[in-house]
């Protein structure tokens, strides 16, 4: 008798990350170019779950390994390092921990990882199991861990854990068009976590000719141009670079800058 092997899958940015059941591999799939890439963890297991945040990848096997060990087998693997992080307790990812519920105790705890090893168990709060609620969540974008208590009110905290580089993660940048009849240029970036004072400055030749200030949605930016300069003149046609700066909200890690170009025809 073959068994049935479940599937998983986790998204992060414009990756998808799946476990089809072969014994201890992951794969990260780009859908846009249908590029696959495959790790190797530590298990001999099918593995049914997928978490990701960034370099962090949880894998976990549920339990119901192939060779008919019922262990429990699961972990973080550490993109950047290719190294396999054991964990105390199996958990919620976010970006360098995992958090649990201790069911026995009330307990709701965190495990942070990102120094390369798992550190002892912290306890974030007192947190009473309540059938068929989801009792706790984490933001995998911006770090924090938030739970309701007995009384339905939502909290929140901070993981303390330091989160790693602001990054883009999924980007949508047309590299050409046409400013008439209404039309824009519409750029969107996806990124790791919130930002704050991002500009998107569009130069020709080097020098600015229109500054925009990108809208945020969580942890995402988008922005619109109309094709118009700073005096209001419409683009010549020709190509322009672009420029996005952006700062982490949370104050770890470095500025990010992206750039790219942009083709206006039909232009002035």
């Amino acid at each position: 008798m073959v068994e049935q092997l479940d599937t998983s899958a986790a998204l992060w940015g414009s990756e998808l990350w799946t476990a089809g059941g072969t014994a201890g591999r992951i794969e990260a799939r780009d859908p846009a170019s249908g590029t696959v890439t495959s790790y190797r963890v530590g298990a001999s297991c099918a593995i049914r779950d997928v978490q990701t945040v960034g370099r962090w990848v949880y894998w976990d096997c549920l339990g119901r390994d192939v060779m008919g060990d019922k262990s429990t087998s699961f972990g973080v693997y550490d993109l950047r390092t290719g190294e396999n992080i054991t964990l105390p307790e199996r958990g919620r990812l976010g970006d360098g921990f995992v958090v649990n519920q201790d069911t026995n105790a009330g307990k709701l705890l965190l495990t942070d990882f990102y120094t390369g090893t798992a550190a002892a168990p912290r306890v974030l709060t007192d947190l009473t199991t309540v059938s068929g609620w989801k009792n706790y969540d984490v933001d995998k974008y911006g770090g924090g861990v938030a739970w309701p208590d007995a009384d339905g009110a939502a909290h929140v905290a901070p993981s303390g854990v330091p989160t790693q580089a602001l990054t883009a993660t999924a980007t949508r940048t047309d590299t050409a068009f046409a400013p008439k009849g209404g039309a824009t240029w519409n750029p969107a970036w996806q990124l790791s976590k919130p930002s704050t004072g991002a500009q998107l400055v569009i130069k020709s030749k080097k020098k600015a000719v229109r500054t925009l200030t990108p809208t945020a949605h969580g942890s995402a930016l988008t922005a619109c141009w109309d094709g118009t300069l700073t005096d209001g003149e419409p683009a010549a046609t020709g190509t322009y670079t672009w420029g996005l700066t952006a700062t982490p909200e949370d104050g770890t890690g470095a500025p990010l800058t992206l750039t790219g170009t942009i083709t206006v025809t039909a232009g002035a």
